[in-house]
């Protein structure tokens, strides 16, 4: 872990303030079926990856990137064209390698924003919640279920301790970043996940402090 976060705190160390708001939010998700590799050639492939993140943030692509505990993690990229994303994600060599599960989304941030980071950086953790849309649920009970989670959030969305919430792709999911002490209750509490119409996420995720636009 301790080498993930030093690679990461490194690519973006020579970033400056972003004040845009297109973004893509990529999912680097942990393929199971990944191949069974020797310690060095999974050393080599990490240095890999760690190069392409360096070179996506020199380039302005990347604003901000971060793992997951327990595997996998997230990249920020600043376009709103998922296409060209999906081009400089493809890039990166430990992709090329099926060692993760894609998934790209736009990000539209509703509460706060992300911010690249420069000079020193300090690696933090927050909780992360991905909320996912049921496949079997009618458009007009998703629709009364996205209002339910929307009323629910908004009760937590004006305090200091949200650093991000927004929607993917519109209705397709939305995420919750929070610092500091996070009673779960409210996640399992939400009206909509309690009725099986949204699925939700907790994790604990690792990224610079100040890419979230926090203080």
């Amino acid at each position: 872990m301790s080498l993930i976060l030093t690679a990461i705190s490194l690519a973006l160390a020579s970033a400056s303030y972003s004040g845009k708001t297109a973004y893509v939010l990529v999912f680097l998700n942990s393929n199971p079926k990944r191949a069974v590799l020797p310690e060095h050639q999974l050393d080599s492939l990490q240095s890999a990856h760690m190069a392409n993140i360096n070179r996506l943030a020199k380039e302005g692509k990347l604003i901000a990137a971060g793992p997951f505990e327990g595997g996998g993690g997230i990249f920020v990229l600043q376009t709103a064209d998922l296409s060209e994303a999906r081009s400089w994600v493809e890039s990166d060599p430990a992709v090329q390698a099926n060692r993760f599960i894609v998934e790209l989304f736009s990000y539209a941030p509703r509460t706060g924003s992300f911010c690249r980071v420069e000079g020193k950086i300090t690696m933090v953790s927050y909780h992360f919640v991905r909320y996912a849309p049921s496949d079997t649920a009618l458009p007009s009970a998703l629709a009364k279920a996205w209002a339910d989670h929307r009323a629910q959030v908004e009760r937590i969305s004006s305090a200091d301790s949200v650093l991000s919430e927004g929607t993917l792709d519109g209705d397709k999911g939305a995420i919750l970043i929070v610092k500091g002490k996070f009673d779960e209750s409210f996640v399992r509490e939400d009206p909509a996940v309690r009725q099986g119409y949204l699925a939700a996420a907790i994790k604990e995720i690792w990224i610079a402090r100040g890419a979230l636009c926090e203080q």
